[in-house]
This record gives C-alpha cells, sequence and structure tokens, in this order.
C-alpha cells in the first residue's frame, strides 16, 4: 500500500479526513495531493460543504499549501501536536 485515507462523517454538512498516510518513501511525488483531492470530490459528492481534519504538526504546511486553514490552537493527540484545520469544499 502507497497511501490511505478514510472520511468520517462529523455532521450533515461537515466530514473529517482521517488516518491520511503516504509512504515516506513515495511523499513529494503527489500523491498526496492525489489522495487529498480525491477525498475531496468524495465529500462534493456526498453533499458535504467543509473537510476538516486533525493535522500533525509536521504536516499543516502540506495542507496549508492545499488551501486549508488552521481553526485553533495546537493540541496533543495520541502523544504527537496536532491542530484542527479546515476547507470549505
Amino acid at each position: 500500500m502507497i497511501g490511505c485515507c478514510i472520511l468520517s462523517p462529523v455532521n450533515d454538512t461537515t466530514v473529517q479526513l482521517r488516518q491520511m498516510a503516504v509512504d515516506k518513501t513515495y511523499q513529494g511525488q503527489g500523491i498526496g495531493n492525489s489522495l487529498l483531492e480525491y477525498a475531496e470530490q468524495q465529500a462534493k459528492q456526498d453533499s458535504y460543504g467543509r473537510l476538516m481534519m486533525h493535522a500533525r504538526k509536521e504536516a499543516v504546511g502540506f495542507y496549508e499549501r492545499n488551501g486549508y486553514m488552521i481553526d485553533g490552537d495546537e493540541f496533543i493527540e495520541v502523544d504527537i501536536p496536532h491542530y484542527e484545520m479546515s476547507k470549505q469544499l
């Protein structure tokens, strides 16, 4: 497996991106961008207007380059610094 992600409904208008990952060997080749684009298309197809996630601190730049904004202060989840981020679709 090269990459994966899960979309989990939060409510009628918001879906959460979870478990987004690309094998380190394949990072930097556009696979993460393609996965994220596909997830956004699926969310839109399912009538969600907002996609949000708990992004690891080290991944914030990736999501910002894809139009996501930080929605609050840094927090710790599974012993790793995260930020909640979201994008209107």
